[in-house]
């Protein structure tokens, strides 16, 4: 009895360790053990990349154009110091913004090609004004303006409106006095930038009004240079400008003049072919201007440009009368 019960107390402890030999197989199969350099290795890969070239988050890519923008925004307004007060040197300023006001301060006119003409206004002053140019030139000038419109009286359909070649724009600087001044590229306003300094409008006037004034002050002291161009002779001027318009009338009235005058002495049956007669019309439309009057040393006649549309507007009219006139074949 005491051998069977040792039998059975052997068996049980040997089934006791069988079971505890294969759960220790078990979980060393499904868990394998990780070598510590392996794990240090993936670790470190795991928490910041290896290579440089890793591709930044977009937090990182916002902030590289916050800092380029404001890199750029620092560099195009201007250091610090690069501006200085006129009433006081030691007071350097910066550049903190430039706008646009929307005025524009000078106008260009293009023809279709793209060159760049004159104003009707410019070339009206040259003919008004002149004390240089001889009468020829004065002519081709004549001929610039009969073909160029006035662009600030025209319709806007239609025709090539003039651009601007410049626009104003308001500059605020930043000073070391604690101010902020404002100055326009038009030199209006309380405040004007000149050569990196900042004048007040009484401070700019003082220095470069008595400038200018000294400039010609000594120039007209000077005597005149033999060398220097003399003007023209004759030194000649137009003015009086009529427009499309006024030819019109014009032609209206001179032909009604001439019909009048044939009328007296024609048969009253040639009446209706007489009021029918046209103006010359061709010769009235004209784009610009043409000056009514010339002066020459101080005589004023009627400007032989406009004479011409006159007389070719008459001989029309004249012409056409005379056709009235003839027997019917």
């Amino acid at each position: 009895m005491n051998i069977r019960k040792h039998w059975k107390s052997i068996l049980l402890s040997s089934t006791a360790l069988f079971w505890a030999s294969c759960g220790s197989d078990s979980e060393s199969s499904t868990a394998p053990q990780v070598p510590e350099s392996s794990a240090a290795i993936s670790s470190s890969e795991t928490a910041e990349p290896a290579s440089s070239d890793a591709t930044p988050s977009s937090s990182e890519i916002g902030s590289n154009i916050e800092s380029s923008s404001n890199a750029v925004q620092s560099s195009s307004s201007g250091e610090t110091g690069a501006f200085k007060l006129a009433s006081d040197p030691n007071v350097t300023c910066k550049m903190t913004g430039s706008s646009p006001t929307g005025a524009c301060i000078e106008l260009t006119k293009t023809t279709s090609t793209g060159s760049s003409r004159p104003s009707q206004q410019d070339l009206k002053e040259q003919l008004e004004n002149n004390t240089t140019k001889t009468l020829e030139e004065l002519e081709e000038i004549e001929g610039e303006l009969e073909n160029t419109p006035d662009f600030t009286e025209v319709a806007l359909y239609g025709v090539q409106m003039p651009s601007c070649m410049r626009y104003n724009f308001q500059e605020t600087f930043e000073c070391s006095n604690g101010s902020t001044y404002n100055t326009f590229a038009d030199d209006s306003g309380p405040h004007v930038l000149k050569d990196s300094t900042i004048y007040s409008r009484e401070e700019y006037n003082q220095k470069f009004s008595s400038s200018s004034n000294v400039a010609e002050s000594s120039s007209s002291a000077e005597p005149i240079s033999s060398s220097s161009a003399e003007p023209p002779s004759p030194l000649c001027t137009k003015n009086d400008f009529a427009n499309a318009d006024d030819l019109r009338e014009q032609f209206k009235s001179d032909k009604a003049a001439i019909i009048d005058s044939v009328k007296q002495t024609a048969d009253t049956t040639a009446n209706a072919c007489l009021d029918a007669i046209p103006s010359r019309e061709s010769i009235a439309a004209i784009k610009g201007l043409v000056a009514k009057q010339q002066i020459c040393d101080g005589d004023t006649i009627v400007n032989p440009r406009y004479q011409a549309k006159l007389d070719s507007n008459n001989a029309f009219v004249k012409e056409m009368s005379e056709n009235c006139l003839k027997d019917p074949e």
